[in-house]
């Protein structure tokens, strides 16, 4: 019944249950008779599809090359054996000798050569953004062509706002104007020692230094100097009065004190213990809000500080939360404390009562210079941090990433005022002969709020498709707002401890959405060209971009 070589199956096999699993001879590539081995225990073959008819001689050489004899001519399909019959519960089956493959949507083999120097191309120069969250192929050029096709379909005027390839990190340099910054350069400093002093003393006083009345203050040793001329002995410093209505630029004196051989490393450490020291003090957020016209910052500093504790092995907010009180330093007055006030006058023979916010210019500078350093590094660490969470596309990553943007928020309303009152005290104190104008502080706090700013939300928006429907996605990638779900009472699939974050910064949103709203809607400039009160700046900015942020969120609504 069977062609040679194949032995048929018959009674002298042993037995076996039908759900016993054993391998067995074949029938051959022949078996087109449908042959039942019920009665042996082995279940039914299932024979393949019946082949076409061969002739005589075809049949012959099939059989010459299953006994091992040589082909020729074209390679031919490789015939079924015995190990591709299995014995299973349901009976003899055919296995396949391919492996059948489900398509998984990703590629299999290898690309040609054009496309994959293509490949490698972008990958060096980096995939836009806007096809990096669509997973679509990028182009080269800038606009990309994916971009420059949605920008014409649109009517967008340039798909450079679109097509943006920029890592976080090349953000940097717009969060250090050089005209603001310029001074805390060494060779500046060194240059105000030599102009404006004839020497140090060898005598070392300890003094104590703060930022803010509840901070832990920084012990320093320092020396005195002989001043030659009167320009360290006077400093200029915006003070509130009448009630915290107007900032007025006042000149205070200044003591004669500074260090005489600085460690940047020594002054480093200080410096970065003394920053965690402020963000860990319960009542940081009152001290580094203090004065500001809006309560919208104060709130939301004090949700975020809430999460960050809670959060304790987040690096990301720690570091978010340290930049804060970074540029909360750097703007403030560092003075010594009234015990250390008092100390000092006694060491230099004083015999007046010390000042209030009683500072030294000199001193300032030289602190200044290193948490300057200590400041560039933490703010590069945030950018880098920040554009890791959100390429993790997570949920978990969302918190996180939520609140370091509105910390990022804070800093760049922070820096857009100090930038504009810098320039307008200037212009006020020297006239016509004033280093700066305000086209340098425009064009400073436009960088901040086009790159930092407005490139972080819509590309935290695209990611997490806020602004999607709730049942709409794109890719099999749904909307995810939990501030919205959090006001439509829904659930938020987040960790206990981020839902709080969410809940709690969804009921200040709810609470002061009117003011929200007219906050979102200031420019990052009042009165160009005008006459302007530094304090018309700061109120101007206070809360401006955190509530911009936030408004975001509910793109599609007038109200919450």
């Amino acid at each position: 019944m069977f062609d040679a070589p194949w032995t048929p199956v018959d009674q002298r096999m042993p037995l076996y249950a039908a759900d016993y699993a054993v391998f067995a001879p074949s029938p051959g590539p022949h078996a087109n008779i449908d042959v039942s081995y019920s009665g042996y225990g082995y279940g039914t073959i299932v024979p393949p599809e019946p082949p076409a008819p061969k002739s005589s001689s075809q049949s012959r050489g099939e059989v010459r090359a299953s006994s091992g004899g040589r082909k020729s001519g074209k390679s031919k399909e490789k015939e079924q054996g015995w190990e591709h019959v299995v014995v299973a519960k349901g009976g003899v089956l055919t296995v396949s000798g391919e492996e059948t493959r489900k398509p998984t949507g990703c590629r299999t083999g290898q690309l040609d050569q054009k496309t994959k120097e293509k490949a490698h191309r972008i990958r060096k120069m980096g995939a836009c953004w806007n096809c990096w969250v669509q997973k679509v192929p990028c182009s080269e050029g800038e606009p990309c062509d994916k971009c420059s096709s949605v920008a014409r379909k649109h009517s967008l005027a340039s798909a450079h706002q679109l097509c943006w390839r920029s890592g976080f990190k090349e953000y940097e340099s717009t969060f250090f104007p050089e005209f603001m910054h310029a001074h805390l350069r060494k060779s500046k400093i060194e240059d105000l020692v030599s102009d404006h002093t004839a020497g140090f003393l060898d005598t070392i006083i300890t003094v104590e230094v703060s930022a803010g009345e509840v901070f832990r203050p920084m012990r320093l040793n320092t020396n005195t100097f002989t001043p030659s001329t009167a320009e360290l002995l006077q400093q200029n410093y915006l003070l509130p009065v009448e009630s915290h209505q107007t900032l007025q630029q006042v000149q205070m004196r200044s003591v004669p004190i500074g260090i005489m051989c600085l460690s940047p490393s020594d002054i480093k450490r200080k410096c970065k213990n003394y920053i965690e020291e402020m963000i860990s003090n319960p009542q940081y957020a009152d001290q580094a809000t203090a004065g500001d016209m809006s309560q919208l910052p104060k709130q939301i500093l004090k949700i975020v500080c809430a999460y960050a504790t809670a959060q304790k092995d987040v690096s990301l907010l720690r570091n978010a939360l340290k930049l804060h009180a970074i540029h909360y330093f750097m703007s403030c007055l560092v003075t010594f404390t009234d015990r250390s006030a008092h100390d000092l006058f006694d060491e230099l023979g004083w015999s007046a009562t010390p000042q209030p916010y009683l500072s030294s210019r000199l001193l300032n500078r030289q602190i200044k210079y290193v948490m300057h350093k200590l400041h560039r590094e933490i703010t590069l660490h945030v950018l880098e941090d920040l554009e890791r969470s959100l390429r993790s596309r997570t949920k978990d990553s969302w918190g996180p990433s939520f609140c370091t943007i509105l910390i990022l928020c804070l800093c760049i309303e922070h820096l857009q005022s100090a930038a504009d009152i810098m320039v307008v005290c200037d212009m006020r104190e020297k006239g016509a002969a004033a280093s700066y104008t305000r086209d340098q502080s425009w064009n400073a706090c436009e960088e901040l709020e086009e790159y930092p700013f407005s490139q972080c939300k819509k590309l935290f928006h695209d990611i997490y498709r806020s602004h999607r429907d709730a049942s709409h996605g794109g890719r099999g990638e749904k909307a995810f707002n939990p501030l919205r779900m959090a006001k439509d009472g829904g659930g938020m699939g987040l960790d206990k401890t981020t839902e709080a974050m969410v809940r709690a910064v969804s009921g200040v949103v709810c609470g002061v959405w009117n003011e929200i709203v007219e906050l979102s809607e200031r420019p990052a400039m009042i009165n160009f060209g005008e006459h302007v009160e530094p304090n018309d700046i700061r109120a101007n900015n206070t809360g401006r971009l955190v509530a911009n942020f936030l408004r975001s969120f509910f793109q599609r609504s007038s109200n919450v």
